[in-house]
């Protein structure tokens, strides 16, 4: 659910986007949960993030920011999945951190 809710507030109504909206969310969940916290999430959302804009940069289409589409997005999809493993493998799994009752 969080993982749909994900794409969608990233409001793109393309199919390949919202894939990889949900597939990115997806995994940013599962990082989550084998970590106890957002931190790790956090940081892998604001490297992908990153890597993505310095590509576009790169590219010089920094005049042309639009959402990318198509199959070239399987690319981020693959990236993504293999971290959160490389992740789920390294981190040792917690349990997540309870609220205090008054």
């Amino acid at each position: 659910v969080t993982a749909l809710a994900f794409g969608a507030i990233h409001g793109s109504l393309d199919a390949w986007a919202l894939g990889y909206y949900v597939v990115a969310g997806v995994c940013l969940a599962l990082v989550t949960h084998r970590t106890g916290g957002l931190e790790s999430a956090v940081l892998v959302h604001a490297v992908n993030n990153t890597v993505l804009m310095v590509s576009v940069i790169l590219a010089d289409q920094l005049d042309d920011l639009a959402v990318v589409t198509g199959p070239v997005l399987v690319v981020p999809m693959i990236v993504m999945v293999l971290a959160t493993l490389g992740l789920w493998k390294l981190a040792p799994g917690r349990e997540p951190a309870q609220a205090v009752a008054p």
